[in-house]
């Protein structure tokens, strides 16, 4: 049996026995809770073993590699990407497991020894584990870019309800159905109308989202309108211009490295179908003459 042959057989071996002990070590009352039903009886109901997996799972990972110490914060202004912090340690060694997989699976395939192969298959682990990392992080731009995106249409209608002269609070309700940035201006307004102080409101604004430089622009103008009486319709209308014009310079630079894009692309098979014309005879006439 070759080596690779033999680590699958450990491995196997190996999982056989976890499982076995776990089954001792485990107390027959952790498998199990007791809910109430819809209809008010109480009902056993087990622990799937998934959540128990997905527990030992994270406690590996938190002794890997405990994160940062605002992995909740940064959860929560991911949109929640991953639902819990076990969920999240859960899926960095889901992720390191099935990378190992094909590591040795790629090693295996293109016949590298015992050693390139574990080589590759523990970087390959460690690109696993840092995957979910890199999806918090992913969806902390997303949210970023749909708020500001919302901001862009967003702060023409604020700045048109106050040119009506309309209070700030009825303003900001009017934009609470726009996405992300709708939901702030929102609460942000109940806020208002029951006069609670402005450093909370701007704390609860900022809680469930991710740093950005154009919604904290914003936040600090309202402030200045509440603290100072500074006027918002002049202000908002020149950010909102600036943010449309960013947006379609954007969409312009978007649709130039598309057309680039296709144009290599048919290039790319012109120039293909264009070699098989040119050189494809001249490879017959020479391999016929006996050239090669």
């Amino acid at each position: 049996m070759n080596t690779l042959g033999l680590l699958g057989t450990a491995i196997t071996f190996g999982l056989g026995i976890f499982i076995a002990a776990l089954a001792f070590v485990l107390p027959k009352s952790a498998g199990a809770v007791i809910t109430e039903t819809e209809s008010g009886r109480l009902a056993r109901s087990f622990i799937a073993e998934g959540r128990i997996l997905q527990g030992l799972l994270a406690d590996i990972s938190r002794r890997i590699s405990p994160g940062s110490g605002e992995l909740e914060s940064d959860l929560r202004k991911s949109g929640y990407v991953y639902q819990s912090a076990a969920e999240f340690h859960a899926r960095r060694m889901y992720g390191a497991l099935i990378f190992v997989a094909v590591g040795i699976a790629v090693g295996a395939g293109i016949g590298l020894g015992a050693l390139p192969t574990a080589v590759l298959a523990s970087l390959a682990a460690g690109i696993g584990f840092i995957q979910p990392d890199s999806g918090v992080r992913a969806a902390h731009d997303k949210r970023r870019k749909r708020i500001v995106l919302e901001m862009t249409y967003g702060l023409d209608r604020i700045a048109l309800f106050l040119t009506s002269d309309a209070t700030l609070s009825e303003a900001l309700q009017s934009v609470e159905t726009m996405g992300l940035f709708g939901g702030i201006c929102g609460r942000m307004a109940a806020d208002l109308e029951v006069n609670r102080p402005f450093t909370e409101i701007v704390s609860k604004a900022r809680h469930d989202m991710p740093e950005t430089p154009e919604l904290e622009e914003f936040l600090r103008l309202v402030q200045d309108n509440i603290g100072k009486g500074f006027d918002l319709k002049e202000p908002l209308q020149s950010r909102a211009d600036t943010l449309r014009e960013r947006l379609e310079n954007t969409i312009v630079v978007a649709g130039g490295v598309a057309k680039i894009r296709v144009l290599l692309i048919s290039a790319g098979f012109i120039m293909a179908a264009s070699l098989i014309v040119t050189i494809g005879p001249t490879l017959s006439m020479l391999a016929a003459s006996g050239v090669f």
